[in-house]
């Protein structure tokens, strides 16, 4: 629970400045506009190593359905920030985690036939599969 709050206050401290330093002004005299902006952008990140750590954290998160904490970790634009959300894909580089995830965020079953399936196919793959991918494979 301390580590909660601990991580909450440094994000929030780091952030604060950022919000402050974007609000202010360049100080050249040029003129701002507002113009709108669609569209989306993907980061796709690969958790090796010690970042593998930080991808459970987020799992967990998700799974404790603390979805603000889960946007906290390693995440250095909140994905709630831009109205989106944090998503887990399934791909070559992928482990088992990501595929149980998936299955479970996705009402099906997990079961260890599923899992083995999924996973060989995203091995086998050179990109993420898509939701109908792993749909078919259910």
């Amino acid at each position: 629970m301390r580590s909660r709050w601990a991580l909450r206050a440094a994000v929030a401290l780091t952030l604060i400045p950022v919000a402050a330093l974007a609000a202010s002004s360049s100080g050249s005299g040029a003129t701002r506009s507002a113009k709108a902006v669609s569209g989306s952008i993907t980061f796709d990140g690969v958790w090796t190593g010690a970042e593998a750590k930080a991808f459970g954290a987020v799992i967990k998160a998700f799974n404790k359905g603390d979805d603000w904490l889960a946007d906290m970790v390693y995440s250095g634009v909140p994905a709630k920030m831009l109205n989106r959300e944090q998503t887990i894909e399934i791909g070559p580089m992928s482990g088992k985690s990501n595929v149980i995830f998936w299955l479970e965020r996705n009402g099906v079953e997990p079961t260890k036939e599923r899992v083995e399936r999924i996973f060989n196919r995203a091995k086998q793959s050179d990109s993420v599969l898509t939701d109908e991918e792993v749909m078919r494979l259910i």
